[in-house]
């Protein structure tokens, strides 16, 4: 016999995961699922929800779930190891089991509800994976730097003060190399280009924070490092105009024809190669000196930047330009993803149906396609690909 998820109770409420105790990271994985009403607060317990890359579906692990073996992915398998050592093991909402995956129905009404889940869940847990000794390095020294407010204020006016087309980054003064590099590395990993973590981040906002080992202080929240980070992405696209154009003034004068041109050089660093990899990441190109103009990963930090501010929801047809690069696992979800940031008017509502896809979305009861709206135009228009 299989493992069944139990109906829930009503609309309000949610199945959050807990952990028991271990002597050590080889136990066995014993999780149990506990209902909630997060509306009504009959049965309100204050919860973590998680926000991580589900995977390829490759490396399948074995936990048991309310007495029955399961199988879940290898990312999600060492995000509960690290949370039973941690003891982080009471009341996480984790969508791969606190939602009935096989009951179109039920995930239609709970991802209906992951706007307020990661809005009102009291942690919002992001989990990279486990990182190397760069990237800790990075978040704890970024943490030191903006903690610290006679730091972070002659690093704001050291920025503001900078001559205006000057290609020193304006992060390195204030940082160690390894630091920078740990930077990089770190917005290289791939979580940042999954289009479900804009919605559980953005929504979670001050309350959401980047999980490091506990010999590290267990978590940055991450709207500490937002506006540095925001910083060097901005620094980053600049410094790729500014290295484009020395490229070809030196290419030129070597006798080469322009047209011939690319950049980056060959035969770079490691180092060299990384930054490179987040300038292609940031929409860089290697035969054009500016950068594409619509960019989900700009846009997202620029709006973490603010963190005091709460999140204003935008019109749909921005949010699904702005982050139409970021990957899914299902083609409706380019879409669906992004409802719980957007602003929607009356009569132009989408709803989230997995059991009638996309392209039925806007078609009215006798079959005829309506007047389309502009927004959705847009995205019937683009060739969607489950990546």
């Amino acid at each position: 016999m299989s493992f069944r998820h139990t109906p829930l109770s009503t609309p309000t409420c949610i199945r959050t995961v807990n952990i028991s105790p271990a002597d050590n990271d080889d136990a066995a994985l014993v999780c149990s699922l506990e209902e909630i009403d997060i509306i009504n607060g009959t049965s309100y317990h204050a919860f973590s929800a998680l926000s991580y890359r589900w995977g390829n579906g490759t490396q399948p692990q074995k936990i048991t779930l309310n007495g029955f073996d399961v199988r879940i992915g290898r990312n999600l398998f060492d995000f509960l190891i690290h949370a039973r050592r941690s003891m982080w093991t009471r009341h996480l909402w984790i969508d791969a089991l606190s939602i009935n995956q096989d009951d179109p129905q039920e995930k239609e009404q709970q991802v209906l509800r992951m706007c307020e889940i990661y809005s009102l869940a009291s942690n919002v847990l992001i989990w990279l994976g486990e990182m190397d000794g760069d990237e800790v390095t990075a978040l704890n020294e970024i943490q030191d730097v903006l903690g610290d407010p006679t730091t972070a204020t002659a690093m704001q006016q050291y920025m503001e003060e900078m001559p205006s087309g000057q290609t020193q980054h304006h992060y390195t003064f204030f940082l160690t190399k390894r630091c920078q590099r740990g930077l990089v590395k770190l917005l290289l990993n791939p979580y940042w280009l999954r289009k479900w973590i804009v919605q559980e981040v953005l929504l979670g906002g001050s309350n959401a924070s980047i999980i490091v080992s506990e010999e590290h202080g267990g978590y940055i929240p991450i709207t500490t490092i937002a506006p540095l980070v925001h910083t060097l992405i901005t620094q980053t696209l600049k410094d790729h105009e500014k290295a484009w154009a020395d490229g070809l003034e030196q290419w030129c004068k070597s006798g080469q024809e322009a047209q011939w041109f690319r950049y980056p050089p060959p035969n770079l660093s490691q180092d060299e190669t990384e930054l490179w990899c987040l300038r292609a990441l940031l929409g860089a190109r290697d035969y054009k000196p500016s950068c594409e103009s619509q960019n989900g990963i700009r846009e997202f930090w620029k709006t973490l930047s603010s963190a005091t501010s709460t999140y204003k929801p935008l019109p749909l047809a921005r949010l699904v330009e702005a982050y139409q690069n970021h990957q899914c696992a299902e083609k409706d979800d380019h879409v669906f993803a992004m409802l719980g940031l957007a602003i929607q008017q009356p009569g132009e509502r989408i709803e989230l149906a997995y059991h009638n896809g996309i392209t039925r979305i806007y078609e009215n009861p006798h079959g005829r396609p309506e007047q389309k709206h502009a927004v959705f135009a847009k995205i019937m228009a683009r060739d969607f690909h489950a990546k």
